[in-house]
This record gives C-alpha cells, sequence and structure tokens, in this order.
C-alpha cells in the first residue's frame, strides 16, 4: 500500500460535518470559559486599582489634618498594606493556574 492510497482511506473515513459539529461546540464553551476569566481578572485588577487610588486620594487630602505623624505613618501604612496585599494575591493566582 502506498502513501497515497493511506491518505485516500484516512480522508474517506473522517467525517467533515460532525468535526464541525464538535468544533463549534468547543469552541462556545471555550469562549464562556475565556470569558469567566477574564471577567474575573478585569474585576480584581480594577478593584485593588480603585482601592489604592481612593485611599492615595484620601491621604493627599488628608494630609493637611494629619499633622500627627503617627497618622501619617498608619496613612502610608495601609497604602503599602494595600500594594503589597495586591501582589501578593497576583502571584499566588498566577502560580494557581
Amino acid at each position: 500500500m502506498s502513501v497515497k492510497e493511506i491518505y485516500k482511506e484516512i480522508s474517506r473515513r473522517f467525517d467533515h460535518d460532525s468535526f464541525r459539529k464538535n468544533v463549534e461546540t468547543h469552541c462556545s464553551i471555550g469562549l464562556k470559559q475565556f470569558k469567566k476569566i477574564i471577567r474575573s481578572y478585569i474585576f480584581f485588577h480594577l478593584f485593588f486599582l480603585g482601592l489604592l487610588i481612593s485611599e492615595i486620594v484620601a491621604f493627599s487630602l488628608s494630609l493637611t489634618f494629619l499633622s500627627k505623624s503617627a497618622l501619617i505613618a498608619f496613612s502610608l501604612a495601609g497604602i503599602i498594606l494595600t500594594a503589597f496585599a495586591y501582589l501578593v494575591i497576583l502571584f499566588y493566582f498566577q502560580t494557581k493556574k
């Protein structure tokens, strides 16, 4: 049996219609899972971005009222803690995949 005969035999056994149906099914399932992952990824980053921006804005607006150095230190510690928590959770999610 030659290579051309084997190729013709394989192409006769392959059902193109069922392949197209299965590809569409798998693509739709994969697209739903992809959208779910992207949605959670965007929510995670936007949540921490909003939290960090609100802390920085609150710190800069209340900087004149924070005359005691302990209050300034706690405000800065909160900003640094938020950034650290973001990085730790981000690295955790990346290694979880």
